[in-house]
């Protein structure tokens, strides 16, 4: 999954989808694999991504909060640009 991040971070949206619906469809039951994939889904702007966000708060509500703390987690590997360093919050 973190792979697909970095996909994502080399500005290779469809590389890191490929890669993340891969994943998926390995185990299908992985449910941070179900959340990574509406992620960078959504991210990528796939056409697909409001259904798969859809699926999940269907069945997967109490998932969220869970979700939230993970992506604090990519957060700075997906938004700082390219070459530059992210400086340390005091």
């Amino acid at each position: 999954m973190l792979l697909a991040y970095l996909d994502l971070r080399r500005a290779q949206p469809k590389a890191a989808l490929d890669r993340i619906r891969r994943a998926v469809d390995a185990d299908p039951n992985n449910i941070e694999g179900l959340f990574t994939r509406a992620e960078i889904a959504t991210l990528s702007g796939a056409a697909d991504a409001p259904a798969l966000v859809r699926s999940l708060l269907a069945g997967n509500a109490n998932g969220l909060e869970w979700r939230r703390t993970q992506s604090r987690l990519h957060t700075p590997i997906i938004s700082t640009p390219a070459g530059r360093r992210r400086k340390p919050r005091s």
